[in-house]
């Protein structure tokens, strides 16, 4: 009794292996991963896109302004977001004024030319013998004293200068601006809201052109003879037209587990498609025609002789 509702077990699991192993053959290869049983030249995919940023304030405040929405287009260096800058912008200005100011400078030299002149006037009562050694040393020093007073005067100005670009740099960065043409995929922060330099605000992509990164055997990639100058064609659905694409960037390391190498493409989108959408990747020959299909041959020599006397 034991060995025969041990035989009907064994029964039952080799049929749940038979059926595991039917359902296998009829799922699709993986993605990514070029077919090599039915169309061996091309890769199925998923499009990214080409250039994506998380956008945060570097200094901490609260948020008074966004100035775009979701979904806006928006160039590189266009104005997105700004913070509450009042009082940082009052400091500007007050260290404009303090920057813009030459009074201690102009006083500091006018009090140098006016030392230089007394000591001339003792040098020259000291040769008629109405001045000491003593008074015409002392004004020498007030001449040395003087010329000290204009340097720091000057040097003051100078770090005055670089006080207010500091501060108008920090108040700056207080603006947030888009580093590239894209769009305005999803605004985090709002108005109203503290922030930290790890407070997200917002997240900008650019899907013009499209980028599909593939992951293509080594065996393939020397059989396609890929390189930055292989054609590449993309197709977006089984009846779409095929778009033109290039390899942009290929790995110079292979993955050794799965045998693939990274081949980056680049696919215009001028439609401003979404990325995201799965798309095959069709490898082409040199000469234009599909990857892997054989190549006309030459009649042999004997074969145009032949031709030529008949």
């Amino acid at each position: 009794m034991g060995v025969s509702r041990k035989g009907i077990h064994l029964s039952a699991t080799t049929k749940l292996v038979f059926w595991a192993a039917a359902i296998a053959a009829c799922l699709p290869t993986a993605f990514g991963a070029v077919d090599a049983s039915t169309d061996s030249n091309s890769v199925d995919a998923i499009t990214t896109p080409s250039k994506e940023a998380v956008l945060s304030f570097v200094m901490p405040g609260r948020i008074d302004k966004i100035l775009v929405k979701e979904g806006q287009q928006v160039k590189a260096g266009d104005v997105l977001a700004k913070q509450d800058a009042t009082a940082e912008e009052l400091n500007v200005a007050q260290l404009k004024i303090q920057a813009d100011d030459n009074i201690q400078v102009d006083a500091a030299k006018a009090q140098l030319d006016q030392k230089r002149v007394d000591l001339k006037n003792l040098q020259i009562a000291h040769n008629k013998g109405t001045a000491t050694d003593t008074e015409v040393d002392h004004a020498v020093l007030d001449v040395t004293m003087a010329e000290l007073t204009v340097n720091k005067a000057q040097m003051e100005h100078v770090l005055n200068d670089l006080k207010y670009r500091e501060m108008k740099a920090h108040v700056d960065r207080m603006t947030l601006h888009s580093s590239f043409d894209g769009k305005v995929e999803k605004i985090i922060a709002h108005e109203g809201e503290a922030n930290d330099s790890n407070t997200k605000a917002m997240r900008i992509v650019s899907v013009d052109p499209l980028w599909i990164d593939v992951s293509v055997p080594l065996s393939s990639f020397k059989k396609y003879s890929i390189t930055t100058q292989s054609a590449i064609d993309v197709k977006f659905s089984p009846d779409s037209a095929p778009v033109s694409g290039k390899v942009a960037h290929i790995a110079a390391v292979a993955e050794p587990g799965s045998q693939t190498l990274n081949v980056r493409i680049e696919v215009p989108n001028p439609a401003q498609r979404p990325a995201g959408e799965h798309v095959k990747v069709i490898f082409k020959a040199p000469d234009g025609a599909v990857a892997g299909s054989e190549p006309a041959t030459k009649p042999s020599t004997q074969e145009s002789k032949e031709k030529e006397q008949s």
